[in-house]
């Protein structure tokens, strides 16, 4: 295996290679980094060589890509019974607190907010353009008298 790249596989064949003596360096530490999270519904692990420059941002964009539900959405509906296993990290789809949807109560704030806003903004407005008028009409009147 070359390990001058990033490796897509099983779990399990992950695991294994992990614990090879091929694949470990002169002081003891595995030459490849398994991410904790998967990016889709599987048993699969992402697998990329220690000290790889990549493994931040792609640590991070599997993290959004979790924490907004794009690739859980699909494996929770289709699997109430079973368990839902995330690279190295498994736990019960039953056992784990619903989404709550959005009411308007949770809403209520950001309303107020929008349109207290909207209100100073439209004051601001009309309040520019009273003193504006009143500008031009000051110097209409210096221009009738000159």
């Amino acid at each position: 295996m070359d390990v001058t790249r990033g490796y897509f596989m099983r779990q399990s064949i992950a695991n294994l290679m992990k614990q090879d003596d091929r694949y470990i360096d002169h002081n003891g530490q595995p030459m490849f980094h398994l991410i904790e999270e998967c990016a889709v519904p599987s048993l699969m692990a992402y697998v990329f060589p220690r000290g790889s420059p990549f493994l931040e941002i792609i640590n991070e964009l599997i993290a959004h890509t979790s924490q907004g539900m794009l690739r859980q959405a699909p494996h929770i509906t289709y699997s109430k019974n079973r368990r839902s296993c995330s690279g190295l990290k498994c736990h019960d789809l039953n056992n784990s607190k619903r989404n709550t949807s959005f009411t308007l109560d949770h809403l209520q704030t950001i309303f107020y907010v929008y349109m207290l806003g909207c209100s100073s903004a439209l004051i601001t407005f009309f309040l520019e353009l009273y003193i504006h008028r009143k500008k031009k009409d000051k110097q209409n009147k210096r221009d009738l008298l000159s």
